[in-house]
């Protein structure tokens, strides 16, 4: 299944979002940890600019992939990616700077790790 997914900062967990015919995304439920496959990135400009004028956290920037119940392990593999509205403009991996726009994999736990 298809799904979007965001750090809650108000609740220090994953929000997974899933699409509903005629209605949008809407949240489904929140996970500690999860993985995902095919991964692309979201990252809203409106709700981007919003948060930079104003300072407020808008929910603006998501993972899209399908969710995977067989891996949960960060390997030495994965990566850390990060996204800071105030800095970034997309997702970025976290040691070098650099763009990151999609993945086979990702795990989310305590932070994001793509391969």
């Amino acid at each position: 299944m298809k799904v979007r997914v965001y750090y809650n900062l108000t609740k220090h967990i994953w929000s997974v979002q899933k699409h509903v015919p005629g209605k949008g995304w809407r949240v489904a439920g929140h996970l500690q940890r999860l993985a995902l496959n095919n991964v692309t990135t979201v990252v809203n400009d409106y709700g981007q600019q919003q948060t930079r004028a104003e300072g407020k956290k808008y929910v603006h920037a998501f993972l899209e992939g399908e969710i995977c119940t067989s891996a949960f392990s960060v390997t030495p593999s994965h990566r850390r990616i990060t996204y800071n509205p105030k800095r970034d403009d997309a997702f970025v991996w976290k040691h070098s700077g650099d763009l990151f726009t999609s993945s086979r994999q990702v795990v989310l736990t305590d932070n994001a790790y793509a391969l």
